[in-house]
């Protein structure tokens, strides 16, 4: 079997071993795209999907607030409490972090292996979940840990 559809389908198996749904996903999107040979859709996957990622990612972290969930007020009640700013502050990190690690996969791709095989083993083995928001959430609840 020829490597461009091994290695995806050892991730794809990977995937459903570690019970990482994005990763099985994604690898069925990219292997559907390849076998129906829509080279100029996995082209534009490859070369704008980080962007778009973001774009709908981004879109769904407002949706509280397009919704009425967060309103001015409550965001304005984060400044008050040390949780508040914590959370703040690891969101300020996480995305300064994000930026950066954006950069850096699109100048080594080599890297994407890692980051799913490092996926997979934290979602396999420590029950942790592939989303980078849920991180900053994460690392916030560890650092009021420490404090308290």
């Amino acid at each position: 079997m020829n490597s461009e559809y091994l290695t995806p389908l050892i991730v794809l198996i990977l995937g459903i071993i570690g019970h990482n749904s994005t990763v099985v996903y994604a690898v069925l999107i990219v292997l559907i795209l390849k076998l129906l040979k829509l080279n100029s859709a996995l082209s534009i996957l490859g070369t704008e999907g980080l962007h778009l990622g973001v774009i709908i990612l981004t879109a769904a972290i407002l949706v509280p607030i397009v919704d009425g969930t967060i309103n001015t007020k409550v965001m304005l009640e984060s400044f008050k409490s040390s949780v508040g700013i914590v959370t703040i502050l690891t969101g300020v990190l996480t995305a300064a972090a994000a930026g950066r690690g954006i950069v850096m996969l699109q100048n080594n791709p080599e890297m994407v292996s890692s980051l799913v095989i490092g996926t997979m083993a934290g979602v396999f083995f420590l029950k942790g979940v592939a989303v980078g928001p849920l991180i900053a959430a994460g690392f916030a609840y560890f650092i009021m840990s420490f404090i308290k």
